[in-house]
Parts: structure tokens; C-alpha cells; sequence
């Protein structure tokens, strides 16, 4: 009787963990094809205007928003000497609503996060827009004086 109940609990357990494992793989490809296509309508659709050349060129490149944990250094500001970036929101529809309510003029699209407290955002339809950090836990504002275009040409720091 015994081995029978365990058993039919370890049986249980191996189809609750496979269906888990399905879950989290289709959940994995159904972001990968986000990543894979960027919707760029949806920012003309919530911001009115079409999508920047700098954010556009950004997400036409598969590789760079698919990385995670990149350091960026910038110049040394009394706030701020490098945006760290744990991952790039997707581009589309969901997030373009979703991130339009971090600044009270709806007009930044928040691209990426450090994975705590800090978004990294941008002017989506202006092509010589300055990348701004907004810091959830300080409610605050920082420009970090770097150019959407420019970003990816920053050096990284390092992972030690």
C-alpha cells in the first residue's frame, strides 16, 4: 500500500515538474519571438509619431537586446558612472502601454531595467534622445548625458 502511494506521489510530482518545464519553455519562446520581432508600429500607435533611427537600430539587433547583466561606462556624474543593464524590455504593444506611465507626460519608453530599482528610458520618437534613468526608490529623474545612438558604443566594465 505504501509503495503504491509513493509511487503514484512520485509519478505525480515527475508530470507536475514536466508541465512546469513545458510552461517555462513556451513562455521562453513566446518572448524570444518578441525579441525577434520588434512591433515598431506599437510605439507610433501609443506615442503618435514613429519610431526613432536610435531605437529602431536597437532592437533590429537580435544579439544586443537578448544580453543580459552589460555595465556601461559613461562619464562620471555626481549620480551616476555607469547604467547597468540587467535585460531590454521588449518592443511591443504590452510594453509600450505598460512603461508609458513612469513620467506624468506619458513620453519616455522605459527599454530597460538593472533588475532592481532603476529603468532606463527614452524620448521613442526623437532621434537625438538622451538616454534618462529613473530611480523607483529615490522617485527621481537622473539624465545621464548619453545619447540613445551612443549607448552601445560605450565601453562595458568588466564582469569580475
Amino acid at each position: 500500500m505504501f509503495k503504491r502511494f509513493f509511487r503514484e506521489r512520485a509519478a505525480r510530482r515527475q508530470q507536475e515538474e514536466m508541465e512546469r518545464r513545458l510552461e517555462r519553455e513556451e513562455y521562453e519562446a513566446a518572448l524570444d519571438a518578441k525579441y525577434r520581432n520588434p512591433q515598431f508600429d506599437a510605439i507610433e500607435a501609443a506615442y503618435g509619431k514613429p519610431i526613432s533611427a536610435p531605437l529602431r537600430s536597437l532592437y533590429e539587433n537580435y544579439d544586443e537586446v537578448r544580453r543580459s547583466s552589460v555595465n556601461r561606462v559613461i562619464a562620471r556624474t555626481p549620480s551616476l558612472e555607469s547604467l547597468y543593464i540587467s535585460g531590454y524590455f521588449p518592443l511591443d504593444r504590452e510594453t509600450a502601454e505598460a512603461e508609458l506611465h513612469w513620467d506624468e507626460a506619458g513620453s519616455y519608453f522605459a527599454f530597460a531595467t538593472d533588475g532592481g530599482e532603476c529603468t532606463w528610458a527614452v524620448d521613442p520618437t526623437d532621434d537625438d534622445a538622451e538616454v534618462m534613468v529613473y530611480d523607483l526608490e529615490a522617485d527621481r529623474v537622473i539624465a545621464t548625458g548619453v545619447r540613445l545612438d551612443a549607448l552601445l558604443s560605450l565601453p562595458e566594465e568588466k564582469q569580475a
